[in-house]
């Protein structure tokens, strides 16, 4: 889940304040871009073809915009040609504005998806093929950011597309960039269409890791480095530093020590807070339990307050809670908060699940734990590393509690690794991310792989903010009841 700088940075910055004198309810996540939170339709993986074709037809014309561009954002994540099948079945009988925004919808810039659908290329061929003139234009216009060469004539398309039908839109990708950066080597080439045609596509490699590294591994930078070291281009003409800058590695900001925090081994980017034990607690006889706490939004330091009052408030007192400082890699305001094995777009060189792992060993260093009940506490952007550790072969972890957040089961390894793990679900049907999109669907696709799931409800939508801690108790008294005991 991403998250803007300046949000992140107010909310964090209130909710440490405001936690640490009080135990009011309060909203400590700002929204990140989730596939779905404008999508009006129930969850994809439920959905069978036809119920599919059967929605997508009635959606009527002249619906709201964000109808067909959040229907659009829900088909770019079905897995493998799915999306493209249904489509073929049915784009004649959908409204023609309707797959205008569906179109709009399927492009990750425009935020209804954090992915492409792997048959991207082929759907939006529906649209350059269209009889509707409108249709046609909308498909252009969002082609154009992802085809570095001119495709505004129906001839130039129809060559280029015999040349692409049959790949995914990764060898989509890869094609166009080996095609670009041979076509930088021409001594004629045109270096002003050519920086023109990388600026109108900065915001698809910005949105598509996939783009970008195919471009990255093209040599595109390079050839644009040389450029500039011949004085053929300046940097300040057409945009160009913007060009480099994003093709060029990802370099994290320095790692900073962050008072009162331990780190994992001399790691300042491997930075938590422990919370207990209680020194007037005898040791339980099989160890301390553990929560360990990703807090949402930036995951910064300045939830201190909020999670040292978790351990206060919420917690027995045989636990110890362990807050994750979620590491800085990028500057980028719209970067992943919590990297994991399957979402790391900008080059991590650890994830979320080491993290957790390592962190809990270097506690259990000086302190006995009991390894069977070691819990993982994450809401908004930390629930995806949440979910994402319950089923990574290694991980301690043996309780998952998942807050006002999404599920893509696809970004996670297999589900199957879910069997017997305990699930605690809590969401407000008031949320901007929908509950039937997902927490309803991850209760259904893990109970299905033999996980134990309880999803509860609260009122007041997206946030802490009602009976937080209280809600939080009962979830890790849940969990404990349902944990699988090995003793």
């Amino acid at each position: 889940m991403r998250i803007s700088t300046v949000l992140r940075t107010t909310i964090a910055f209130l909710v440490g304040l405001i936690c640490t004198f009080s135990t009011e309810s309060v909203s400590v996540s700002a929204q990140p871009i989730d596939a779905n939170s404008a999508a009006t339709g129930r969850q994809d993986q439920e959905k069978s073809d036809t119920q599919w074709i059967t929605e997508l037809e009635k959606i009527p014309a002249r619906s709201r915009w964000d109808v067909g561009a959040g229907v659009g954002g829900e088909l770019a994540q079905l897995p493998g040609d799915r999306a493209l099948k249904i489509l073929k079945k049915c784009w004649k009988d959908i409204a023609p504005d309707v797959r205008q925004q569906m179109l709009k919808g399927l492009q990750p810039s425009f935020g209804f998806t954090s992915e492409i659908s792997d048959r991207h290329f082929q759907i939006m061929n529906l649209g350059m093929t269209a009889k509707n003139a409108g249709v046609r234009q909308f498909a252009n216009a969002y082609l154009k950011g992802m085809v570095l060469q001119n495709i505004d004539d129906e001839k130039s398309y129809k060559k280029w597309y015999g040349k692409v039908r049959s790949l995914n839109s990764t060898e989509v990708f890869e094609f166009e960039a080996k095609r670009f950066a041979k076509s930088l080597d021409d001594e004629n080439v045109d270096v002003n269409e050519a920086i023109k045609q990388l600026q109108e596509s900065m915001e698809s490699i910005k949105t598509n890791s996939a783009f970008k590294d195919a471009l990255v591994e093209a040599g595109v930078k390079q050839k644009l480095d040389a450029w500039l070291d011949s004085k053929t281009i300046a940097m300040s003409d057409n945009g160009v530093a913007g060009v480099v800058k994003l093709l060029s590695p990802i370099v994290a900001p320095p790692a900073k020590r962050i008072a009162g925090a331990k780190t994992v081994g001399d790691n300042a980017r491997k930075s938590y807070f422990q919370y207990g034990p209680k020194s007037d607690v005898k040791q339980p006889a099989n160890g301390w339990k553990v929560l360990v706490i990703l807090p949402g939004g930036d995951g910064s330091e300045d939830f201190q307050g909020y999670c040292k009052n978790i351990h206060k408030n919420a917690l027995p007192d045989d636990y110890v809670a362990i807050q994750l400082v979620a590491p800085t890699w990028t500057e980028d305001e719209n970067r992943v908060v919590w990297p994991t094995k399957k979402l790391n777009p900008d080059k991590a060189k650890f994830t979320t699940e080491d993290f957790i792992r390592e962190a809990v060993e270097d506690v259990g260093k000086n302190l006995k734990l009991d390894a069977s009940k070691i819990f993982a506490l994450g809401w908004s952007s930390s629930g995806p590393p949440v979910y994402a550790t319950s089923v990574t072969d290694g991980s301690p972890v043996t309780g998952s509690f998942v807050a006002m957040s999404v599920f893509h089961p696809n970004k996670m390894n297999d589900l199957a690794n879910a069997k017997g793990h305990p699930y605690f679900l809590l969401h407000s049907p008031g949320d901007w991310i929908k509950i039937d999109q997902h927490p309803r669907v991850a209760e259904k696709q893990l109970r299905e792989k033999g996980a134990k799931v309880k999803l509860q409800t609260y009122k007041g939508g997206h946030g802490w903010t009602e009976d937080p801690f209280g809600n939080i108790r009962r979830g890790v008294e849940w969990l404990e009841a349902n944990v699988i005991n090995d003793e």
